[in-house]
């Protein structure tokens, strides 16, 4: 143990200090996306990146010095980011990591979080995808539906759009985290049909956090499918992967549908999930 860690916000002003901490891709503009640093005899050692909605902060990154590890500064980053979150709606704090990394399962459990078998998560490879015969036939049909980028659309659309996530799904706050560029909304006759909503790109991987079909057939989550892999071909490598965790099983069913693809082709890796009443 460590003692003296000094905690501070990550802002403009001093994040080059962590950027050896932080993914390249990690965009700290994002609303309700916040980052704390620690420091030690002036170095920088560690951060902690967290996402809030109505009710749960969501640790989204957490990365300390290999020097400065098993001495207290990760311990000191979760107790900071609580005391932040004290008084206001927010009800608990938790995390998502790969099951088999049993240093975080220990980590959490030491911080006293519980810990609980989570979802499978899955990845299929955009090449893969590329290669697909059955994905190539999906992915080239045409569609009457409407479909914009949540880059692109006005502020009164996107506030459409979310009043739309609020009635169909209870909540807007993913529209706060996600990755506009790749994110979609789909429209039939003017009317919100469907949306498909990412994150991230950590790890060459593009996180499907909600991918919502309105309607009755799988036509416009394919077209919504569709218009995100032309994005990512557009400006990325192949190299890039789809990640997802797949609460709803209907999920792997619409991957396997557009891709050809079944569960076990992809990738899945039991997560664990850590979370703590504040």
């Amino acid at each position: 143990m460590i003692n003296h860690i000094r905690i501070t916000k990550v802002e403009e002003n001093n994040a080059y200090l962590f950027y050896d901490f932080l993914p390249e891709e990690l965009d700290l503009e994002i609303p309700n996306r916040f980052c704390l640093g620690a420091a030690y005899d002036s170095y920088a050692v560690g951060v902690i990146v967290f996402s809030v909605d109505d009710v749960m902060t969501t640790v989204e990154w957490l990365y300390v010095d290999e020097k400065y590890r098993r001495k207290g500064v990760a311990a000191r980053l979760i107790e900071s980011t609580k005391e932040l979150m004290m008084g206001s709606s927010v009800m608990g704090l938790s995390a998502v990591f790969p099951m088999e990394n049993e240093d975080m399962n220990g980590f959490f459990e030491g911080v006293g979080f519980g810990v609980f078998p989570g979802d499978v998560s899955h990845t299929v490879s955009m090449k893969a995808i590329s290669d697909s015969p059955k994905a190539s036939k999906m992915l080239s049909r045409s569609t009457k539906d409407e479909i914009i980028v949540l880059e692109e659309m006005t502020s009164e659309e996107k506030g459409q759009f979310m009043a739309f996530l609020k009635s169909e799904i209870a909540s807007d706050h993913l529209i706060y985290k996600c990755d506009h560029k790749y994110s979609f909304v789909a429209y039939k006759n003017g009317t919100i049909c469907g949306c498909l909503i990412c994150s991230g790109d950590w790890n060459d991987n593009i996180n499907i956090d909600l991918l919502y079909n309105k309607s009755e057939t799988m036509f416009t989550a394919v077209s919504l499918l569709k218009e995100m892999i032309s994005a990512i071909n557009t400006d990325r490598a192949e190299k890039q992967n789809l990640h997802f965790v797949a609460a709803d099983p209907e999920m792997i069913d619409f991957v396997t549908y557009a891709t050809g693809y079944k569960a076990e082709d992809m990738d899945p890796a039991p997560t664990s999930f850590a979370v703590i009443a504040l």
